[in-house]
């Protein structure tokens, strides 16, 4: 458990700089990118999701648009504790 824990830690910390630094170049898609990434690696931490309030409701779309996308859908840590 403590593995997974500090795997999900890593990558949140990782897409949080990647968030910082597309929305210091102004790249939306790779904003809404991160935003989707955090917010899924929150979820399976466990922890409140942050609330990305100048895209909100556009992750969700995002998913939505990209849910054949495998990359994007298999952002999923579990496979890591094992």
């Amino acid at each position: 458990m403590l593995q997974f824990l500090a795997a999900a830690l890593g990558a949140l910390g990782k897409a949080w700089l990647g968030y910082i630094i597309s929305f210091k170049h102004d790249d939306w898609e790779r904003r809404k990118y991160y935003a989707a990434v955090i917010q899924k690696l929150e979820a399976e931490i466990g922890i409140k999701k942050y609330d990305f309030p100048e895209i909100r409701g556009i992750v969700a779309d995002y998913l939505e648009e990209y849910q054949d996308d495998p990359d994007v859908q298999s952002m999923s840590l579990r496979r890591l504790k094992r």
